[in-house]
């Protein structure tokens, strides 16, 4: 490295200064006192300003990393959800047996059948095979507008099209809204995310995430896909998740 390019100013052709008092000459005791006095007044002055800087240090740290505490997911759900309520939405949640569905984004205006369990399948029923838009809700989850748990909708997916299923997995996306209505009362519900479910791998915890009556209020729409063109069956499930916007 080059002393022109240097990081430090070199001391080359600069004499040093002296700030005390010169050789030969005695210093005045009432000086030298003075600057005891200034010296202690500065030491003081310093580990006060060492001490209070400690203070605030110690007060930060203990604000910004506070107490664990335990956060319901219904409350993390309320404190977020009512600050952008679409018009026409709930503010505050009411347990409702759901007759229509309706999602703006994919132009979904759609009816709502409740259903048990499908003697034949051992699963939740779902519309009639000649139906691509309409949507059931299995009516052993918990309802809509509850204040928690997962509400779970099931449509049709056509291998070839054209149903409200194609609609879901093609082009609904986290942020979109789906309205969840009975008479008068509609709850709404923000999508966050999806899980894929391969039929041969399902699991345990597969059922408890479909099935969970805990946590965060929030309806799950369940769709088929991956279609098997050789043994003409779907070879995966979908759940699209929305998050309650109710209170």
């Amino acid at each position: 490295m080059s002393e022109s390019n240097s990081p430090l100013p070199s001391n080359e052709g600069h004499q040093p200064t002296h700030a005390g008092p010169q050789r030969g000459k005695k210093p005045h005791r009432g000086a030298i006192i003075g600057i005891i006095v200034v010296a202690l007044a500065i030491i003081i002055a310093v580990v006060a300003i060492v001490l209070h800087q400690k203070k605030d240090d110690d007060e930060t740290s203990s604000s910004a990393v506070p107490a664990a505490t335990d956060i319901t997911p219904t409350a993390r759900s309320q404190a977020s959800s009512t600050s952008d309520l679409p018009n026409g939405c709930s503010a505050k949640g009411s347990a409702i047996d759901p007759t229509k569905v309706k999602i703006e984004s994919l132009n979904i205006d759609a009816k709502v059948s409740a259903v048990g369990v499908d003697s034949k399948t051992n699963a939740p029923g779902v519309p009639p095979l000649n139906d691509p838009v309409n949507f059931t809700w299995y009516n052993k989850s918990v309802k809509p507008g509850a204040p928690q748990g997962m509400s779970l909708l099931m449509t049709h997916t056509y291998h070839k099209g054209g149903a409200s299923g194609n609609k879901i997995h093609e082009s609904l996306k986290p942020g979109d809204v789906v309205r969840v209505s009975s008479g008068d009362k509609t709850m709404c519900y923000k999508v966050t995310n999806q899980r894929k479910i391969y039929v041969d791998k399902y699991s345990a915890d597969d059922a408890k995430f479909v099935y969970n009556k805990n946590g965060t209020p929030r309806i799950g729409i369940l769709i088929c896909w991956d279609w098997d063109k050789n043994d003409k069956e779907w070879d995966s499930r979908e759940v699209y998740v929305a998050e309650a916007m109710y209170s």
